[in-house]
């Protein structure tokens, strides 16, 4: 083993370990500040929850790259994508705490996500996707900043049960590491690893603990749905360029698929709301998990299940774009999802008419 593969898997298990302290230390303030999540009709749990499974992974990755990094690896483009995530967390620590409105968290979004847009974490081609190749300058900026924050938001719709966001971001931050292990990008394979390795903590205490337990919050959620579409528009973007160019043939479709599933799920959403004359951003219960709640199941099951759905998405993008064309796999994955939607969909509607079927009787 290299010495830098050496200090790769000394990032994932100081950030492990380092969270594991971290955890309770975090908890124990959001305890005494009231940085919980308190009970209402549309929670399940009963108890005030401490939010700071975000705030957590933050200082436990600042604190590992202190220990472990190169710096000399770290251009200002990189501290500019760094720095708009650190921003973004304490925004989503301060509307945990005070709830800050919609329109300002999405001004600071679009800021930061333009700010790095400008130092090159853009959208530069199609890479064939529907014909298209080049896209011109004013098209690379507008897209990525609607992408940028689009992500987001998906992520923070994700965090709507035990271990969904942090599961999915799990999966994402693995993939990403070893993406940037396989092209050469030693500080993104730094990086990634150790959000990993505080994930897995994280979900330690989010999913497998009672007593214990805490939630990633708006924090975490803006945190990391940031640091993980800039890393992956860099990726694409130095695949594209370097002597491997070939290699975002392959790349491309993974990285769409690990995304898929809270973009897919959050498109849906806001269509479905509008259709309905509702405002996209009125909460309710028509996400992906809720309706795998509506089956009957356990959070726990729901979250692996969707966990599992979104790693296999990405296993069949990587093994079917060596017979397939991407718009090929992009329609597949389309359908797959479509089809999920459909049944959960009318299994939904029949539970919803059995439940005024019941009233009606009970009123009889």
């Amino acid at each position: 083993m290299a010495p830098s593969d050496i200090f790769l898997v000394l990032g994932i298990l100081l950030s492990f370990f380092l969270s594991i302290i971290a955890m309770p230390i975090f908890r124990s303030i959001a305890i005494r500040i009231g940085l919980v999540d308190k009970p209402d009709h549309r929670k399940i749990h009963q108890n005030h929850i401490p939010l700071v499974g975000g705030l957590a992974i933050g200082f436990t990755l600042l604190l590992t790259l202190l220990l472990l990094a190169r710096f000399e690896l770290i251009s200002s483009a990189l501290v500019k994508l760094l720095g708009g995530s650190y921003v973004l967390l304490i925004i989503g620590a301060i509307d945990d705490k005070k709830d800050i409105r919609a329109s300002y968290k999405l001004v600071v979004q679009l800021l930061c996500a333009v700010i790095i847009a400008m130092d090159g974490y853009r959208l530069t081609s199609f890479h064939g996707i529907l014909g298209i190749y080049d896209i011109s300058m004013v098209a690379q900026y507008i897209l990525s900043v609607i992408l940028i924050t689009g992500v987001i938001n998906a992520f923070n719709l994700m965090d709507g049960i035990d271990g969904l966001a942090g599961g999915l971001m799990l999966i994402g931050f693995i993939i990403l590491a070893t993406i940037s292990y396989y092209i050469g990008h030693e500080f993104y394979t730094l990086l990634c690893l150790i959000v990993a390795g505080s994930l897995i903590s994280f979900l330690r205490f989010n999913v497998f603990s009672i007593k214990h337990k805490i939630f990633m919050g708006d924090a975490g959620s803006l945190f990391l749905g940031f640091l993980m579409i800039g890393i992956a528009i860099d990726l694409i973007n130095i695949a594209s360029k370097d002597a491997i160019g070939a290699e975002v043939i392959w790349l491309l479709p993974l990285i769409i698929a690990v995304f898929i599933i809270p973009v897919a799920d959050s498109l849906r959403v806001y269509f479905t709301r509008i259709k309905n004359g509702n405002s996209p951003f009125k909460a309710d219960r028509s996400h992906i998990h809720h309706l795998f709640l509506e089956l009957g199941l356990k959070h726990t099951k729901v979250t692996f299940i969707i966990s599992m759905l979104s790693l296999s998405l990405v296993i069949l993008a990587f093994l079917f774009h060596f017979i397939w064309t991407l718009d090929i796999i992009l329609l597949g994955i389309v359908a797959i999802l479509s089809i999920m939607y459909y049944i959960l969909n009318i299994n939904k509607q029949v539970n919803e008419w059995q439940q005024k079927i019941k009233q009606m009787e009970s009123q009889m």
